[in-house]
């Protein structure tokens, strides 16, 4: 997502949401929804770099695919990014 000055002060509202999807079946296993991270802007930086825990655990055993979306206080949103990973 391409944000305008308001990241680089410290003043953009932003939000995040993680998606957990089982890929044999589809199923989504965790969604955050939104979630406030405006507090991980830091001010100069045109990153913000979030870390946010996945309970492996309750998770059944097969392939999963993490996801995550950003989205602004104006409506805009990010593409959805994501990776694979397995719980063996």
């Amino acid at each position: 997502m391409v944000l305008d000055g308001t990241v680089l002060d410290g003043t953009a509202k932003l939000s995040m949401q993680l998606k957990v999807t089982r890929v044999k079946h589809g199923e989504v296993e965790v969604d955050t929804g939104p979630r406030d991270i405006t507090s991980w802007v830091q001010p100069g930086n045109p990153s913000v770099h979030v870390a946010e825990e996945i309970d492996v655990d309750k998770l059944r055993l097969g392939s999963y695919r993490v996801e995550v979306q950003v989205s602004d206080a104006a409506g805009r949103t990010s593409a959805w990014h994501s990776a694979n990973f397995a719980v063996k």
